[in-house]
């Protein structure tokens, strides 16, 4: 039709449930094996190496599909869930199956004193966690 312009929207790849498959390691703690330790609201990279156990490529980029980011939780001893929604840090690379990178998670600690249990997962932007 002349004059209209149209523009098709590439769809995101599906992952299926065994491309959620992922290792991940934290390379610090407290020293001699001890608890980590931050100061109430300390914002501040962790790294971890994160492996890619599943069949789908997850792409660097803030704008490429699958958007896949690093986050957190943070839970109660006990195991409640006291914030849900960490900050997002993208993947510094292309990680294909098999392929694993480290990467620097900005973390922010709770502002209240005490214990807390930190959770590192993947997310898939707007569909799941890992």
């Amino acid at each position: 039709m002349p004059g209209v312009a149209t523009h098709r929207a590439a769809s995101a790849p599906v992952m299926q449930p065994a491309d959620y498959a992922v290792d991940l390691r934290l390379f610090e703690d407290g020293g001699a094996g001890g608890p980590l330790r931050l100061a109430p609201g300390e914002t501040r990279p962790l790294y971890v190496r994160v492996a890619n156990r599943g069949r789908a490529t997850w792409r660097w980029g803030l704008d490429q599909q699958p958007l896949v980011r690093i986050s957190h939780h943070w839970r109660t001893p006990a195991g409640a869930v006291t914030r849900y929604e960490g900050l997002r840090s993208p993947l510094p690379c292309t990680l294909g199956p098999g392929a694993s990178t480290v990467v620097p998670v900005w973390v922010e600690a709770p502002a209240e004193e005490g214990d807390h249990l930190l959770e590192i997962d993947l997310v898939h932007e707007h569909v799941r966690w890992f």
